[in-house]
């Protein structure tokens, strides 16, 4: 979206911008001109931006010609002796430690923020997880079905490739089941890479039978938790019996924990595994002590490989790390007696849908934008295939008539990727989670009459009030058909 380009652009101050021409349906030069349109009329390396100051330059990777930007092949025919020089006398003076990459990342307030990593980081967790991947025996050929902005991509895929010198097969410039399926069999690929929604879509792909994936010996999810049903899926699907979790977060660079090839049954289902080498774990009750084994805390980690911090803002990079240096996850998680750790929750309001956070007050910001829209509220639901949705509760201004597929393609068009889905609920959840609560709101001698101001669409008006009242033959007092305070007052004041 042009918004979130100009965001970026912006939060980052960037200087120059690399982009393809096109991606699917999405066409970047367009988007640059929403954003800068001053590019129409510069000439390259030349470009004056109201709303993005700090950037003059532009190179696409096109063969078309586009006014204001620099092509990708021009630049590297016109790369001289001097100019080449000039590359060398950089490269000595870059350090292990200076920033290469800025990545976006949403979180549970604000916009989302650009976390910097240094080479440290990038490479030496990335030697940290695969040495936990090797098998014996195996010349490894990877298939990387990740686009390359994901850290899985250029991560997992490029730079491993590079440092264990091995080959690595991108199936697609996007996730296409189809693609990774022959890429496995053509390539006889022996490990695969995917979250949890990659998996799901294809162990469930009508055709998958009909490929020969004997050649696999490995998989790796990471992105988001996998479940027991989906593991055997893949042992029974692709063939694999070496099943490896990954975990982290992207400040962690990113991977914290993970299991191993050949881990047993009860592990490889049910843990991210143990620490990485030179990784420190702990987990901690709300004081921030240290909780014994078996029991649920906050998973904090501590190491050499987490981010440099959020780009620019010392301040928001804080509030992620103490004093001790540990990085608050704000995962629930829990530790058995052998160190591994299974993740049982988060404290966190951001939704994970198939391995993407979702910050829900972004899509709540972008349903507002809607001229119909008054309000808008966004939870995470659980979902068959993608663990985790966003699921959208929607309050019209007075006098709207938009419907709700109005709705639905007007966050088509705009961008949005989630569509909000309905949550079910069985006679038994509400009766019996009503059952457990009240008891413990009843006083002693107390004839119970209870005033219930909330609309009868929402649960405290519909179980809390109409079903309370029949099971318990009380009285209920519903003050108004909407939330009115005077009313309320009255209606309690007149009933008692």
């Amino acid at each position: 979206m042009p918004s979130e380009l100009e965001y970026c652009l912006n939060r980052t101050s960037c200087k120059a911008l690399i982009a393809g021409e096109s991606f699917r349906k999405q066409d970047y030069y367009q988007q640059l001109c929403c954003v800068v349109p001053e590019v129409i009329s510069s000439k390259p390396g030349q470009i004056k931006s109201r709303r993005c100051p700090d950037l003059h330059t532009v190179v696409m990777l096109t063969k078309k010609d586009f006014p204001g930007v620099y092509k990708f092949d021009h630049i590297l025919r016109a790369a001289g002796n001097e100019k080449l020089r000039e590359v060398k006398e950089l490269d000595s003076k870059i350090q292990f430690d200076d920033p290469v990459n800025i990545e976006f990342i949403s979180g549970t307030k604000g916009k989302p923020k650009p976390a910097a990593f240094s080479h440290f980081h990038l490479i030496n967790n990335l030697i940290a997880v695969t040495t936990r991947i090797i098998i014996p025996g195996v010349k490894s050929v990877d298939c990387v079905p990740f686009p390359l902005f994901h850290s899985f991509g250029y991560v997992g895929g490029v730079i491993a490739t590079i440092i264990h010198q091995k080959l690595a097969v991108f199936p697609s410039s996007f996730i296409n089941p189809v693609a990774t399926l022959k890429a496995i069999e053509t390539e006889r690929c022996t490990l695969i890479g995917g979250t949890f929604t990659m998996f799901t879509d294809i162990v469930n792909h009508p055709d998958v039978d009909k490929f020969d994936l004997t050649s696999l010996q490995a998989a790796l999810i990471g992105g988001s938790s996998c479940s027991v049903e989906l593991w055997k899926h893949i042992e029974e699907k692709l063939g694999v019996t070496n099943l490896i979790t990954l975990y982290g977060t992207t400040e962690t660079s990113p991977v914290s924990c993970s299991t191993r090839v050949g881990e047993t049954p009860e592990k490889k289902y049910h843990t991210v595994g143990t620490p990485l080498d030179h990784v420190e774990v702990k987990i901690v009750d709300n004081d921030g002590r240290i909780v014994p084994v078996n029991k649920e805390g906050e998973l904090c980690t501590r190491d050499r490989f987490s981010f440099l911090g959020y780009w620019g803002d010392k301040e928001q990079t804080g509030q992620v790390f103490d004093d001790a240096c540990w990085y608050h996850t704000g995962d629930i998680a829990v530790m058995d007696e052998d160190g591994y750790i299974s993740i049982v929750g988060t404290f966190k309001d951001m939704i994970n849908r198939g391995g993407e956070c979702i910050y829900p007050q972004e899509v709540e910001e972008f349903l507002l934008s809607h001229p119909d829209v008054a309000e808008a509220q966004v939870v995470g639901v659980p979902d068959q295939r993608m663990g985790e949705v966003a699921c959208a509760w929607v309050k019209l201004k007075g006098g709207s008539t938009v419907t709700e597929t109005e709705l639905r393609e007007y966050c088509k068009k705009k961008g949005t990727k989630g569509k909000p889905k309905p949550a079910a609920f069985s006679h038994f959840h509400l009766i019996n989670n009503l059952i457990a609560v009240t008891p413990r709101i009843i006083i002693p001698g107390v004839k119970s009459v209870d005033c219930v101001p909330f609309p009868l669409f929402h649960s405290f008006g519909y179980v809390g009030g109409v079903i309370a009242t029949i099971i318990h033959q009380k009285v209920a007092v519903f003050p108004s058909s909407f939330i009115n305070p005077v009313a309320t007052l009255k209606a309690i004041e007149t009933e008692r």
